[in-house]
């Protein structure tokens, strides 16, 4: 398989702010890496002329169809916004279908991910979803970044990949969480279409679903989440622990009242279980002098992605990707 990459980075002038209004672009300007086919880049930049000049105008195009992995960071030195820090991976600016990264602090660090299925021809921007102008750092090297992979699951049949990616969206600004409760997050944006990742469905959560994932092949998945939380006291701490096949074995903490909590882990499938289960409970530590407060509010949206990198099996005739 031929993948395809593309790397790139908002730069800017180090000791000038940059303000990114409502529904802009972050300009990237800077290429890291990218994949090229013969001589055409896989992916490239959409350029504009200013003052006789071409330069990135945000869009980034897609030369080719595929599945595609965007994983990004945005440093934000202020806002006025009055939903926090909100930033968006748009396609062919289609808003509408926006994959959302948000963080309840707006001077901070945000990032976020996303699973996008594309045709040639497409774009992909990620743009300020904030209610006011955002103000990038001007004291960093670099203001944000932008990491774009293709995860082709049709590239494998008939022995694919699987891949999938849930988005916990509310249109409150802070929604309540009871610690020691599953993180329920919402409608799955992107699955593959080989029922290899599944999210199973309840009638008695949110939207009609449990917040428990089944991974159904054997093989290694990488798992990323990224969920925005405001404490309810000063003294608050929290953590995330991802349960697999009934043992915990990651936890991702937050030492801060609010702030984002996210991570990834490397899972391994080889489980007896057929179908072993997969899920997020959000652990909320109790200020000691407010023992009764055990609640933990969330910002508008948290995501998770599930990506199988490799296949396994029990026969050692059959080679898999691991070697």
């Amino acid at each position: 398989m031929n993948v395809q990459y593309f790397q790139a980075e908002f730069v800017g002038v180090v000791g000038i702010r940059k303000q990114i209004a409502p529904n802009a672009a972050i300009p990237f300007d800077t290429l890291i890496n990218e994949s090229v086919t013969g001589s055409i880049s896989d992916l490239e930049f959409v350029t504009e002329e200013i003052n006789d000049v071409e330069v990135p105008n945000g869009e980034i195009k897609f030369n080719k169809p595929g599945v595609f992995f965007i994983n990004w960071y945005v440093a934000q030195q202020t806002g006025l916004s009055g939903n926090g820090a909100n930033f968006s991976i748009v396609v062919s600016n289609d808003i509408a279908n926006s994959i959302y990264g948000t963080s309840n602090a707006k001077i901070s660090g945000t990032s976020g991910f996303g699973i996008v299925s594309v045709v040639a021809g497409d774009t992909v921007s990620l743009i300020n979803a904030s209610t006011n102008n955002a103000t990038l750092s001007e004291h960093t090297q670099v203001k944000a970044g932008i990491a774009i992979f293709s995860i082709n699951a049709e590239t494998f049949v008939p022995d694919p990949l699987g891949y999938g990616h849930s988005q916990m969206t509310s249109t409150e600004s802070m929604n309540p969480f009871t610690s020691g409760s599953s993180i329920l997050f919402g409608q799955p944006i992107k699955y593959d279409p080989y029922d290899i990742v599944t999210y199973e469905e309840t009638g008695d959560s949110v939207e009609g679903f449990s917040g428990v994932f089944t991974l159904n092949n054997k093989g290694t998945y990488l798992v990323t989440w990224d969920i925005p939380i405001l404490g309810t006291d000063v003294h608050d701490e929290c953590y995330v622990e991802v349960i697999f096949d009934g043992a915990t074995i990651v936890y991702s903490y937050l030492p801060l009242p609010i702030g984002v909590i996210s991570g990834s882990a490397l899972i391994v499938h080889n489980s007896e279980t057929a179908s072993p289960e997969l899920s997020f409970n959000i652990i909320h530590i109790n200020d000691p002098q407010n023992e009764n407060d055990d609640l933990i509010q969330f910002g508008y949206n948290a995501n998770v992605v599930i990506t199988q990198i490799s296949h396994q099996t029990d026969d050692p005739s059959v080679p898999t990707d691991e070697g």
